[in-house]
Order: structure tokens, then sequence, then C-alpha cells
């Protein structure tokens, strides 16, 4: 499945005056998007996501600090058929026959759950006045989740951090008992201590 095609409708339902009674009127889908080509379908979805966030890209300015990846198509449709041998000018051209700003995109790329279609009537170019429209729309319907999702990251990163196990030190071997000097010299052979040999040395020169 490479999505889903729904016919767009303004009314979404119909209420009865006297009764108060309404009536929904459901999205009508027709016939899923085949593919012929996969190649074609990649092609086409990353040339719209550079449209967003490619240096070059024409709604350049909406991707720069997006959380999540765009893909989109600026657009602008004529009010009036310009001669061929006269230009376009802005500036110059009165409000009412300025061209129409367009602009449709999806979000994320990689998993698509808004798509977004904007027409600003006489809004000039699609890129800076149209695309602005439809990142505060996504941005709206998107960002609540992903900014749970990213403190609910967070908070499991610092739960880890808290619980994770720190090596245990190493015990120190055990230090050999010191000795006391009268034993050190009975254990050499000699069965005297200097203080005993002093005293036999007085001793024998009295």
């Amino acid at each position: 499945m490479y999505g889903k095609r729904i016919q767009p409708h303004i009314v979404s339902y119909i209420k009865n005056i006297g009764t108060g009674e309404t009536h929904e009127i459901p999205p009508s889908e027709e016939e899923p998007v085949t593919i012929v080509n996969r190649e074609n379908w990649v092609k086409v979805l990353n040339a719209m996501k550079d449209v967003v966030h490619h240096w070059r890209g024409t709604a350049r300015r909406i991707g720069t600090d997006s959380k999540y990846k765009i893909g989109g198509k600026t657009g602008t449709a004529q009010v009036f058929t310009v001669k061929q041998n006269e230009e376009y000018d802005e500036d110059t051209v009165a409000e009412k026959l300025k061209d129409h700003a367009l602009f449709i995109a999806f979000a994320p790329v990689e998993a698509p759950r808004i798509a977004v279609a904007v027409v600003v009537e006489n809004g000039g170019h699609g890129g800076s006045v149209a695309a602005p429209m439809a990142r505060k729309v996504m941005d709206y319907y998107l960002l609540p989740d992903i900014e749970a999702a990213e403190k609910e990251m967070e908070k499991q990163k610092e739960l880890e951090a808290a619980t994770e196990i720190k090596p245990k030190k190493q015990a120190k071997p055990p230090q050999p008992e010191s000795i006391p000097e009268k034993e050190m010299v009975k254990e050499t052979g000699t069965g005297t201590t200097p203080e005993d040999q002093a005293e036999e040395e007085n001793v024998g020169n009295d």
C-alpha cells in the first residue's frame, strides 16, 4: 500500500434545525494508490523531502529546526494571463491579481501521519507564505507525541543511570602482621635481643 485516496469535501455533518438531529458525512475512500515501479515512488519521496530539508529547497526555511522530516511541494497559481511580451511584476501588480501561494506536505516522511494542503489567495509564494502555515498545522498535530516520547526516553535514561550497578572495589590483600623486634631476633636463631647483648657485655666488663 502506497497511501490512501480520500475524496475531499468541506461539509463534515448536516444538522436538522427542527429536530436537532445530525447526520455525519464520513470520509469517502477511493481506490488505493498503486505503483508499477517502486523506484519512481522513492525518487518522488526523496525529491519532496529535499524541498524542505535540502539547502536549495524552495521550502527549506520550515525545515531548519524541525523535529521531524517533512515532504513537500511548493507552487503558485496565476490569477491572470501575462502577455507574451510582458513580465509579471509582483511589486506593481494589484493585490487581487497576485499569484495564489500553494503548498502540499506530509510528515513524518518515514511513517506519514498527516497530510496538509494550503492555498493562500493572492499570497504570492508557496515557500515563504503557504509553507509556514502548513508547518504550524503539522507541529500542532505531531509535536505533543514527539515531545512526550522524548521525555519518556529521558526518564528511561535517568532510571538506567540510577540503577546501573557500579563495580565493587577490590579488597586489599591482607597485610602481614608486624612481628615484634624481640621475636624477629629469636627467629634468626641468635636467641638474644640487642638489649640482652648489651647487658651481657656489661656483666663481662664487671
